[in-house]
């Protein structure tokens, strides 16, 4: 068994340089490079007035809000979500998300595959790539 306290683990802080609004810290708790087989969980923080910038991901997500206040937008819908809601995000549909509450955000999202790519509209720094992978499958010289 394989576990992670999501309320200790390192999150990597993102943003966009073109929208000063899009501020975040993330981080995968699970994915095939660390023990799933068929599904993977990402952390999410938000302060105040904060967004995760508009992307898409490949397989359909599901959102959990843990705590704080957050406008999630997916496609041309627009929803509150607060402690205990839970949104569907289709695979491939623009979505995003932005703390609209006075305290810290934090949103787990849960996918029904290993790996996921997640595309953004411009490039997350400080990394400088729009296109982001978790859960390489491993290469076949890497199995032998």
């Amino acid at each position: 068994m394989h576990t992670v306290d999501t309320r200790t683990m390192d999150l990597m802080e993102g943003w966009f340089d073109e929208d000063e609004s899009v501020h975040f810290r993330a981080n995968f708790a699970l994915h095939r490079d660390n023990g799933t087989a068929d599904s993977a969980a990402v952390v999410i923080e938000l302060e105040p007035g904060k967004a995760l910038g508009e992307h898409i991901d490949s397989p359909e997500e599901i959102l959990l809000v843990m705590q704080g206040t957050v406008e999630f937008r997916v496609g041309d819908e627009y929803q509150l979500g607060t402690p205990g809601t839970v949104a569907v995000v289709p695979a491939r549909i623009p979505h995003s998300m932005r703390n609209v509450g006075t305290t810290t955000a934090r949103v787990i999202g849960f996918f029904p595959s290993p790996k996921v790519v997640a595309e953004f509209v411009e490039p997350v720094q400080p990394l400088g790539v729009q296109t982001m992978v978790f859960g390489e499958e491993p290469s076949a010289s890497a199995a032998d």
